[in-house]
């Protein structure tokens, strides 16, 4: 070996000896956590459910599950429910009232009360109402139960009770299969009707991001949800909807400011998601249309419509539906605004499965004589006494009665139940579970577009959507008076979006 030649020798020697650290892309642990699935009885589940070894941010908060053995089991409102079957691509599935699992006697009674935010019955379902601590009957009927030392009875669609309502210290509503009550009724109504249409449970389907959660695992992610907001997990990070690499919107700061606030959704209480057309809270009034604010206080979020301020129980993103109550008739009957229930309709439509429950207030003695539900009232220091109320299909006018006032309320009980009722379970089990209004979005022009000579003459709704234009890169293709709204907002158009003093 020639001796100028030995020095790199010996460095290239080295370089093979001493071991060189290999670069190694590591997968997001979140990533590799959030693909471990939930097992119990025979069971495989993934979002949005979490639990055992699945870490709360794989899940929803409001689906963690503990297994019992054979069944995973969560729990909602008090009360617990086994999860029968799982139907991930229609974010179905059927569960049954665990405390009713075994027994009709449960240790306390608790009716069935849905988060509303996340979970919605199917069509499928009714309800059978078991009434406790009940007057024996001279013969028992066959829908009779005993507990200890106590009398039951339960009824559902037309098989009757047979005794008094009222007479009856407490009852539980339990959903069932509409098919398991049909049962009940053609079969007499035995006790073991009863218990297989309880087993049997009843379908649910759940909204926890689902259009979100389908765009991740198409994209390879996997869904979670961290700091009150959904979240896709990938293999390398995270992002708030796919893994796929999406440009960001860029432009004047005035623009990325509006685009950023207006991107913000509404989450108050257990309203959560709520993006245009409704602003209020961290949405300002520029990010919705004028008349569909959200209002904040004490974790309730209310909406006024008509001068009526109504609570808000529940939103559906996806099917565009708000379930509402009045919030004057929660505090009680003697509202002093004795204003009907009125939509506008511009903005909303009633869904199909309400009906009324219909107010009368100053009534003659002789017109309410024969009513089962009668009550008295001062309003501003005006009695209006000798006042009662009905259920049915249609709002009433007063007749004989000084005035009337109508109310929508879920098709969920049969009038002649309703009717029964004394004020506080009526204002707690009925006119307090609301009734679903479906919301219009803006039907004036198309989102994307706006008419470049009179854009101030646009309702106020499309003039502010202009602030949200698409990702940098959009082209403006203009056809006639309407273009598209460009990639970085015009200073003509922001300037528009500012002066938002000037309403519709």
């Amino acid at each position: 070996m020639h001796l100028h030649l030995f020095p790199v020798f010996l460095i290239l020697l080295f370089m093979f000896m001493v071991p060189v650290p290999r670069v190694v892309c590591e997968e997001n642990q979140q990533f590799v956590n959030c693909g471990a699935q939930y097992e119990c009885g025979n069971m495989n589940i993934s979002y949005p459910f979490w639990g055992g070894s699945r870490p709360p941010y794989c899940g929803h908060p409001g689906f963690e599950l503990t297994c019992n053995g054979e069944a995973p089991v969560f729990t909602m409102k008090e009360a617990s429910y086994r999860i029968l079957d799982i139907n991930n691509s229609f974010h179905t599935l059927t569960v049954a009232r665990a405390d009713y699992w075994d027994s009709y006697c449960p240790p306390t009674y608790v009716n069935t009360t849905l988060n509303e935010s996340i979970f919605s019955y199917n069509a499928t379902y009714t309800d059978v109402t078991l009434y406790y601590d009940c007057p024996q009957l001279t013969i028992a009927p066959s829908n009779q139960f005993n507990c200890t030392n106590i009398i039951g009875y339960y009824t559902t669609l037309d098989f009757n009770l047979g005794v008094s309502i009222g007479s009856c210290d407490v009852y539980v509503t339990v959903p069932i299969f509409k098919s398991a009550a049909t049962a009940i009724v053609s079969g007499g109504g035995t006790l073991t009707l009863l218990t297989e249409a309880l087993k049997g449970g009843f379908g649910l389907e759940w909204n926890a991001s689902n259009s979100l959660c389908t765009e991740c695992v198409e994209s390879g992610g996997r869904c979670g949800y961290t700091s009150n907001q959904f979240i896709c997990y990938c293999r390398n990070g995270y992002s708030p909807s796919t893994c796929q690499n999406k440009t960001s919107p860029s432009g004047n700061p005035a623009e990325l400011h509006k685009y950023n606030t207006c991107s913000k959704e509404f989450n108050y209480g257990n309203i959560t998601g709520v993006s245009y057309p409704f602003w209020g809270f961290d949405r300002p009034l520029g990010c919705g249309h004028l008349d569909l604010q959200l209002n904040c206080h004490d974790g309730i979020a209310t909406i006024e419509i008509k001068g009526v301020n109504y609570r808000v129980l529940s939103f559906n993103k996806d099917a565009q539906t708000l379930r509402i109550a009045r919030q004057d008739y929660l505090k009680g009957i003697c509202s002093p605004l004795l204003v009907n229930t009125t939509l506008d309709p511009k903005l909303f439509d009633h869904t199909a499965a309400h009906q009324y429950v219909t107010f009368f207030y100053g009534c003659p003695s002789p017109a309410i004589s024969v009513m089962p539900q009668k009550f008295s009232c001062s309003i501003a220091g005006i009695p209006l006494e000798d006042g009662y109320y009905i259920a049915g299909p249609q709002p009433q006018g007063p007749g004989a009665c000084n005035v009337s006032v109508f109310v929508p309320v879920l098709v969920t009980s049969l009038v002649e139940e309703i009717v029964s009722l004394n004020l506080d379970q009526l204002i707690e089990g009925v006119i307090g579970k609301g009734f679903e209004i479906k919301f219009k979005p803006p039907k004036h022009v198309l989102p994307q577009q706006v008419t470049s000579e009179h854009p101030r003459n646009l309702p106020l709704q499309v003039r502010i959507m202009t602030c949200n234009p698409p990702a940098t890169g959009g082209r403006n293709t203009s056809s006639g008076g309407v273009k598209n709204c460009p990639a970085i907002a015009e200073p003509s158009v922001i300037k528009i979006i500012e002066e938002i003093g000037d309403q519709f």
